[in-house]
């Protein structure tokens, strides 16, 4: 369970989630143990200095993701905005209306 959870992480906070652990089994876990842990949240790219194809893709991901957050704010504006024009038309018509 632990490792599909893992999968999900983002680099960053793969990262983060490495530097803590360094952090805290420092003082019981051998300078290898850590190495070889650390290795074991790189990409392969990392390992070895290239941008692999798994690289580009994380990198695509995140972009998309990116991409339908942003859309996604621009809908729920265009929504307020939608809302408060029919708000404003209807005021219109009820003073003209009532002229």
């Amino acid at each position: 369970m632990i490792e599909e959870r893992l999968k999900t992480i983002s680099m960053s906070d793969c990262a983060t989630l490495i530097s803590k652990i360094e952090l805290y089994l420092g003082e019981y876990v051998t300078r290898t143990s850590l190495k070889r842990l650390k290795m074991a949240f790189q990409s392969i790219g990392q390992r070895l200095g290239f941008v692999s194809a798994g690289d580009v893709r994380r990198a695509e991901e995140k972009e998309v993701r990116s991409l339908r957050a942003k859309n996604a704010r621009k809908d729920a504006k265009i929504a307020s905005l939608t809302a408060e024009n029919a708000a404003l038309k209807a005021q219109l018509k009820a003073a003209l209306a009532t002229k």
